[in-house]
């Protein structure tokens, strides 16, 4: 199973002047519903992080509780509860985009056309192998057969 990149923020926060700067720390529960939580970012002067999060229990149906803690200079703090659902990613399935699949693809006709030029079809073969991957399940035999075709 895979993560997936969270941005996480505590918006239009203010204080008095005399109380600035604000700072803020993000954390998530572990184990649902215990109240316990452990840190996902130290404190600090943004109020926005990026995280790599895993997929949520499935007993929560795959959602992470998540609170927020936005602090004045003098340390008194406010909280502030979220909730974020991320689904497991299966096996085979196709867990990139659009965009990295066009690539992906790109690099497998540029190292097809290698192949063809240096008339050698276990380069084809052997260049490729690590780039199947980035098709899915299913994509890749297809296009290793219409690559190899067009070689020979």
């Amino acid at each position: 199973m895979g993560t997936k990149k969270t941005s996480l923020g505590c918006y239009e926060y203010v204080d008095d002047l005399a109380d600035m700067p604000l700072s803020y720390s993000f954390e998530i529960e572990l184990t649902p519903n215990t109240g316990q939580f452990v840190e996902l970012s130290s404190r600090s002067t943004s109020s926005t992080v990026q995280r790599r999060i895993p997929a949520g229990p499935p007993e929560t149906n795959y959602t992470w509780n998540l609170r927020g803690i936005v602090y004045d200079k003098h340390g008194a703090f406010s909280e502030s509860f979220f909730s974020v659902k991320i689904e497991p990613v299966s096996e085979g399935s196709n867990v990139y985009g659009e965009e990295q699949l066009v690539k992906a693809a790109g690099i497998l006709e540029q190292q097809a056309q290698q192949a063809i030029l240096t008339a050698d079809p276990a380069t084809l073969i052997e260049s490729t192998l690590g780039t199947i991957s980035l098709l899915g399940k299913g994509a890749a035999p297809t296009t290793v057969a219409s690559l190899l075709n067009s070689s020979i």
